[in-house]
């Protein structure tokens, strides 16, 4: 998973921002969350944001659902984030859209992951 804070956050903001995000997943049946570096970009450079990368582990469906929920919560407390789900070749990126929108992406991924899950047996 990548997280995207918009530019202008203060120096300890984008450690909060994750650190709350952190909490909010552990809170669910995850089986490991690790989170990255935070990697801010150089003075003056023309970039996307403060970016943050994060490996978390699900054990089953019903936790990435839940696990996408508190990302697209997360997203909304502040427009100018953005977080990118990577699961095998297929990837969910939510960032700036309204919670409705959100939710069709996630209903859309989750189908993608339930088939894909209908495949391999």
């Amino acid at each position: 998973m990548r997280m995207l804070l918009p530019d202008g956050y203060g120096a300890q903001e984008p450690e909060l921002a994750v650190r709350g995000l952190d909490e909010e997943m552990r809170r669910l049946d995850v089986d490991s969350v690790t989170f990255g570096e935070i990697t801010y970009p150089p003075p003056l450079a023309k970039s996307d944001g403060i970016s943050v990368m994060a490996l978390v582990a699900v054990a089953n469906s019903a936790v990435l659902a839940s696990l996408l929920q508190v990302v697209r919560a997360w997203i909304t407390r502040d427009q100018g984030r953005s977080v990118t789900v990577k699961d095998g070749k297929r990837d969910l990126t939510l960032t700036g859209a309204n919670a409705a929108q959100h939710q069709q992406l996630i209903d859309a991924f989750l189908a993608g992951h339930s088939d894909a899950a209908g495949d391999s047996r």
